[in-house]
């Protein structure tokens, strides 16, 4: 059967706000409306994710400033490319 080309990748993260101690709110839009998004942290090797239905994500993942993050997302069995980042230093606080 024939390979099928990766998905493009998803945007970078648009927003990084701390969730609680030793969590970070990572938040963005993948280029597909419904699909299983993950972030795995290198550091860590933590890795979280969730089912969107929407474009957009928003999710916790343990990590700390400074930490080697790879984000990308999977639809009807194809993954597509990765995205890595480092989580910045400066983080929003957490929301009231």
């Amino acid at each position: 059967s024939p390979t099928l080309p990766p998905l493009p990748p998803p945007e970078e993260p648009s927003r990084f706000q701390v969730a609680s101690q030793g969590l970070v709110l990572i938040e963005g839009r993948i280029p597909i409306a419904e699909a299983k998004v993950f972030i795995f942290n290198h550091n860590t090797q933590a890795i979280a994710g969730e089912f969107v239905h929407d474009f957009s994500y928003a999710i916790e993942v343990g990590a700390k400033p400074g930490d080697f993050l790879q984000l990308w997302y999977s639809a009807a069995n194809i993954e597509s490319e990765t995205v890595n980042f480092d989580l910045p230093d400066a983080l929003e606080p957490k929301a009231p």
